[in-house]
């Protein structure tokens, strides 16, 4: 059993991160009877499972869905993500080729409006949900940075 400073050592992960994975039922530990949590070598697993599944982009709310899956159940939503990331993909290689564009135009002294040449060429893309609504253009690249 480990406490929870060394279950974040191991996991690579803060304790903040730890705690706020119980205070949701993502990972829950065996808690002593004066409140410490205990991490098993099976917790640990998990959390290389949930990072993993953090990695490939899922939110914390599927990651909990596919833990409670059997690994036969999870294809589904491995490729839907698979999807998702090829269509991100996509549109990180139109925003790269138009950065390209727009360096050797401005090396050429050449002057493009960003808006003219990348907007247009982003392909469409399917939005499963939003918090809130983009307002502006920097939001939007912000939004694709992630």
């Amino acid at each position: 059993m480990y406490h929870i400073k060394e279950a974040a050592q191991l996991g690579h992960v803060s304790v903040r991160t730890l705690q706020y994975y119980d205070h949701i039922g993502l990972l829950v530990p065996h808690k002593a009877d004066n409140g410490y949590r205990h991490y098993t070598n099976e917790d640990l697993d998990t959390l290389q499972t949930i990072l993993y599944f953090k990695y490939l982009g899922f939110p914390l709310t599927t990651i909990g869905k596919l833990l409670v899956q059997s690994k036969d159940n999870r294809l589904p939503l491995l490729e839907d993500q698979l999807a998702l990331l090829k269509s991100q993909r996509v549109q990180l290689d139109v925003l790269i080729a138009t950065l390209q564009k727009t360096i050797q135009a401005q090396k050429e002294g050449i002057l493009m409006p960003v808006y003219k040449k990348s907007l247009r060429d982003l392909p469409v893309t399917t939005v499963k949900s939003m918090n809130h609504r983009l307002v502006s253009f920097t939001e939007i690249s912000l939004l694709m940075r992630r």
